[in-house]
């Protein structure tokens, strides 16, 4: 081809491209190396996590936040907060305020009960629908819980357009695939702020997780302040600072409740108590190695630390806390803990020795184990709470009370094996509890204190807590997930960094239905979720390589504009979409036009 023919082959094509641009309708995609992802094009409006059944038309309606007004038909101080958030978190759209015309003027929210529940709890109906309806969207629910939870969608259903804010023509019908979808905090190995803690809630609200699992004390610390035993925290917490004082508990109840988020506490026994002891020694143990009293060391408190189960005062004192605790916390559960129960302290205790004779438990540590576990859940059972536990006790061979939870969290496959072939393998253990006939929560595949660098959280997308059987049954006693973060390398300079929006992959698995599982497909929902997270004010970090225009961190969002929305880099989803005006494609075609002889 010569000079002439080629010259003029790229004058038409430009000549094209002008046109199709002028119309709309073209989009130049942007293919960087393994990009973009396999997978069907979503809008960046798709929420997550993804609805149980939708649809939707191309059909788009202005929205104008400063004027949106909310209705509901229930006097309520959850929904009333809730929609004072919601005003806040839809202001965030850039938009011209002063503008006086919208499709959309008004959110109507239909509770069919009527009624407000005082606080969350397992099993509350979360079901919503959600629907455009001329000018207004309307949001028809049985209780609160699941009006909080399409207030939610609601918000992630718009998006920035022409320096207008739009909603496409949705209807929506959605319920949750586990009750309990939770996240464990760890407040023992290092102290979390309350700021921090409230804005972790503020983010599990907005990937509808519902359950705080907070694991208070451990063995380096003991923060939490008890009216009955101050001691404990005199004495167990690194310094009086880094303590939790019933009046900080109760604001945290306060503001989970606010979104529909139940606060569980663990008080973990009979392992994990070196903290405990520094308040009241007589709990312990007394552990010796070689003739010489067993001290615990830092990273290995658990071979020295065990309760005494002995001593009839160490129940005594589990009654007085407990009823302490119980009026504290409110959700009718208490995480009781119990897993790591290191057999050789209690081994190498002649009293110890002395007692199991008396029981006539024959030598074995699995009946001492029993023998505690058993009175402390009676214990927690007689101030009328219900028990989440760790599965270390079943593990053991030790029959456990049928109304217990029990946690699944081992895996034989190494949380520091990143390679991207790797299988989660805790579905033997979740199997063995089943059989015991215990309800379950999967936490093993969720440990997000292990790194992988990358796309890890593509590892905790494909787990499934139903995975470990075939058996109706079996699945049936599956109450949900949790995802973890221990903090022994975790606090409130990386606490939130590390945590979204990698949870957001388990909450997605624990709301969404079972045939959500297309990485590809959720990679730029996620990274546009990630830029939602971080336009309302939570620091998460990278999903893919790209930007979050305005709202990335460190940037101060720009008047109302016509720039890229939240999310560009994918948010837009499966490829990056570069706005290219007619005018600098005219001075190309010009350039180009120029060079022809």
């Amino acid at each position: 081809m010569n000079a002439h023919r080629w010259n003029a082959v790229l004058l038409y094509g430009c000549v094209s491209l002008i046109g199709i641009l002028s119309l709309g309708k073209g989009e130049i995609m942007f293919i960087a190396e393994r990009l973009p992802l396999k997978g069907d094009r979503t809008l960046s409006d798709v929420p997550w996590p993804m609805p149980e059944k939708w649809s939707r038309d191309n059909d788009t309606f202005t929205v104008l936040p400063s004027s949106l007004k909310f209705d509901s038909n229930t006097e309520c101080d959850i929904i009333d907060d809730a929609i004072r958030r919601y005003r806040d978190v839809i202001g965030l759209f850039k938009h011209d305020a002063s503008a006086d015309d919208s499709d959309i003027t008004k959110v109507e929210i239909s509770l069919g009960k009527g009624t407000c529940d005082e606080f969350p709890y397992l099993d509350m109906d979360e079901t919503y629908t959600l629907v455009t309806e001329m000018d207004k969207v309307v949001i028809s629910c049985k209780t609160v819980w699941g009006a909080l939870r399409g207030l939610e969608t609601f918000s992630q259903l718009l998006f920035e357009e022409s320096g207008k804010v739009w909603m496409r023509n949705w209807n929506i019908s959605d319920k949750p695939r586990f009750s309990h979808r939770g996240f464990m905090i760890d407040t023992s190995r290092h102290y979390l702020p309350l700021s921090i803690i409230k804005k972790h809630l503020d983010a599990m609200a907005w990937s509808k997780m519902n359950v705080l699992h907070w694991h208070i004390v451990d063995a380096q610390s003991f923060p939490f302040v008890s009216t009955t035993f101050p001691e404990l925290s005199d004495k167990g917490s690194f310094t009086p600072r880094h303590v939790y004082k019933p009046e900080d508990v109760a604001e945290v109840i306060g503001h989970a409740r606010l979104r529909g988020i139940r606060v569980i506490p663990e008080f973990d026994t009979p392992g994990h108590t070196h903290s405990w002891g520094k308040g009241k020694p007589e709990l312990l143990t007394p552990c010796w190695n070689d003739g010489e009293p067993m001290r615990a060391k830092y990273g290995v408190y658990n071979k020295a630390e065990n309760f005494d189960p002995t001593k009839e005062t160490t129940f005594t004192f589990l009654q007085q806390l407990m009823s302490e605790v119980k009026d504290v916390f409110k959700d009718e559960f208490i995480h009781a803990g119990m897993d790591e129960a290191h057999y050789m302290c209690w081994q190498s205790s002649p009293n110890i020795t002395e007692f199991m004779e008396e029981k006539g438990f024959n030598g074995s540590y699995a009946k001492l184990e029993e023998y505690y576990v058993s009175r402390a859940l009676d214990v927690i059972g007689g101030t009328g709470k219900n028990v989440i536990m760790w599965q270390d006790p079943i593990d053991n061979g030790v029959t456990v009370n049928k109304s217990a939870i029990v946690e699944v969290w081992k895996n034989k496959r190494s949380n520091i094996d990143c390679a991207q072939n790797s299988v989660d393998m805790w579905q033997e253990f979740a199997s063995h509890v089943a059989k015991s006939g215990n309800r379950m929560i999967i936490s093993s595949c969720w440990y997000l204190n292990y790194l992988c660098y990358g796309e890890d959280w593509r590892r905790f997308y494909a787990c499934d807590p139903h995975s470990f059987t075939e058996k109706q049954s079996e699945k049936d006693l599956v109450v949900g997930g949790e995802a973890c973060l221990w903090g022994e390398f975790v606090d409130g300079t990386n606490f939130l960094q590390r945590s979204w929006p990698r949870a957001a992959a388990a909450a997605e698995r624990l709301w969404s239905p079972s045939h959500v599982t297309d990485a590809n497909t959720a990679a730029f929902r996620l990274d546009a979720h990630r830029c939602r997270l971080l336009r309302r004010g939570v620091p998460a970090q990278p999903v893919l390589p790209g930007y979050c225009g305005d709202y990335d961190y460190g940037f101060e969002p720009e008047t109302p504009s016509t720039s890229e929305p939240c999310g560009t880099n994918g948010a837009d989803t499966d490829s990056v979409r570069f706005a290219v005006t007619t005018k600098v494609l005219i001075v190309l075609l010009s350039l180009l036009i120029a060079t022809i002889p």
